[in-house]
């Protein structure tokens, strides 16, 4: 069973929390929660803490999620200026993480990820269009359209809270009679202050409501009405299955729908409002836990090689499996040797050259030539450009003993040649043929069983007669030699970043 660990990163200006999880089989088990005071600091004093609490566990991340409030730009992660956030302005927050782990993160907006939590773990599974609403210090939408987040063409969908809803009224969003002015916490306070002339709480008010206060149900009534009106905005514009609600109107539904229903039924297109429920949220208090989780593991699927090449799920299993023995081979002190032709030697030079050298993440040299080399001046600035390698060889790559073997002896038997001497048990040989027919590369597959050494072929139309001789065949679903070319390529990238995150994932 394929096993992922996610870290879920809440940043806001009272607090921020480090959540790691672990996913099995598609199902997320929390690990360990840690939070820390945020108390005004910049973005280098909190980043310091972060690194510190996710440096210190021992089980490395796949991919990390970041929610934040905004203004962000989703799609470059970029924190912009949040008005919280003492001194943060444009914090490459993603790029920051990715080149730090290795992995891939994404950054989104509280209401943006709610709606994914929502949508994924909560009351909006089994939902192809949804809309959740925040209603609680602010007012915002997150919107999920044909079973997708939808953000807008620079990270502004869902501002529902802007939209103005009378000529005067409570101010929210830097507009007065917004629906944030009426459908807010600070909304119901500035109600509250104009209907009665109290300066209360939300909370405050839902207490004199119980405790059947008239000027608290008005403040209700006029908060209820205008969510009636703002709840058939939405449902006329999107068209959504569900509309869940979270905050105040969770805590509060029942007092809310009193009011709010009789205008949305009035005010919504009747054909909309019949394919659409008015729920609250179910994750409750733990929603900033999966909306941080739900940002992560999107993350972890836009990186995914089969997400982007959706025809390489086919073949999943061979590939993730030959990640599995290329990392097993490593931890035993082994080797990479590669072969093919044309093309395909060229791609044996490149994987050689991502696992050489650092590929996406840094790649420290072994401390004992590092402390040896800094013992003069000289060494000190070669250790810090020396990189971590992955021994890997391309048995093309002997120029002189490969023409003067197929010059003096054969051709067909060159890699079988090389293998034969350089190989050793532990090792792994890996052939790239794209019909599986090079009779060189066949070759070295029949040295490879002679000397029991484990063997991979990268290939595609049938395998041809390379396909039985391996240990394990990666074939692409294609025919023509410059398709299967196409999909090769993100195979092996997929396969070297896997292997280096399992090699020094965890290195600094």
């Amino acid at each position: 069973m394929e096993r992922k660990i996610l870290y879920s990163l809440s940043i806001g200006g009272t607090k921020c929390a480090l959540a790691v999880w672990r996913e099995e089989g598609g199902k997320y088990r929390l690990l360990s929660k840690d939070t820390f005071a945020t108390l005004g600091r910049d973005e280098n004093a909190v980043l310091a803490d972060f690194f510190a609490l996710m440096d210190s566990k021992a089980d490395k991340p796949d991919a990390i999620g970041v929610i934040c409030g905004g203004p962000l730009d989703e799609k470059e992660g970029v924190i912009l200026a949040p008005p919280n956030l003492n001194g943060w302005e444009r914090v490459e927050i993603t790029e920051i993480l990715s080149r730090r782990y290795g992995v891939p993160s994404r950054l989104l907006n509280d209401a943006n990820a709610g709606a994914l939590a929502e949508h994924r773990f909560g009351a909006g599974q089994g939902k192809n269009n949804i809309v959740f609403l925040t209603f609680g210090t602010g007012f915002g939408a997150g919107i999920i359209v044909d079973g997708k987040l939808y953000s807008g063409t620079n990270s502004m969908a869902g501002e529902i809270g802007h939209v103005r809803l009378a000529p005067t009224g409570g101010i929210g969003f830097g507009k007065a009679g917004s629906c944030e002015g009426f459908c807010s916490g600070g909304g119901m306070a500035q109600t509250a202050m104009a209907v009665a002339g109290k300066k209360v709480t939300a909370k405050e008010i839902a207490e004199c409501a119980n405790k059947g206060e008239a000027w608290a149900e008005e403040v209700f009534r006029i908060t209820g009405e205008k969510l009636g009106e703002t709840l058939a905005i939405v449902t006329d514009i999107f068209n959504p299955e569900r509309i869940i609600i979270g905050g105040i109107y969770a805590r509060c539904r029942a007092r809310l729908d009193k009011y709010a229903l009789p205008v949305y039924e009035r005010e919504a297109i009747e054909r909309s409002r019949k394919v659409c429920e008015i729920v609250p949220i179910s994750l409750g208090e733990s929603l900033d836990e999966y909306a941080s989780l739900a940002c992560a593991v999107l993350a972890k699927e836009s990186d995914s090689v089969y997400t982007r090449y959706p025809a390489l799920l086919s073949i999943k299993d061979s590939i993730e499996g030959a990640i599995e023995d290329i990392v097993a081979c490593y931890k035993s002190g082994g080797k990479l040797l590669l072969a093919g032709n044309g093309g395909s030697q060229a791609d044996c030079a490149h994987i050689v050259g991502e696992l050489m050298k650092s590929f996406v993440l840094p790649r420290p040299i072994e401390e004992n030539m590092r402390k040896n080399l800094c013992e003069s001046e000289e060494g000190k600035a070669l250790a810090q450009n020396l990189q971590g390698g992955l021994p890997a060889m391309d048995l093309c790559s002997q120029s002189a003993l490969v023409t003067a073997y197929n010059n003096d002896v054969s051709a067909d038997a060159v890699y079988a040649q090389v293998l034969s001497v350089c190989a050793k048990p532990g090792d792994i040989f890996v052939g790239i043929s794209t019909s599986g027919n090079a009779k060189n590369v066949k070759n070295a597959f029949l040295v490879a069983k002679a000397m029991g050494i484990k063997s991979i072929l990268l290939t595609g139309k049938t395998g041809g007669a390379c396909a039985p001789l391996a240990d394990r065949v990666i074939c692409v679903p294609e025919k023509e030699t410059y398709k299967i070319q196409e999909y090769h390529l993100p195979i092996y990238h997929h396969i070297c970043l896997s292997v280096e995150r399992a090699m020094f994932g965890g290195k600094k």
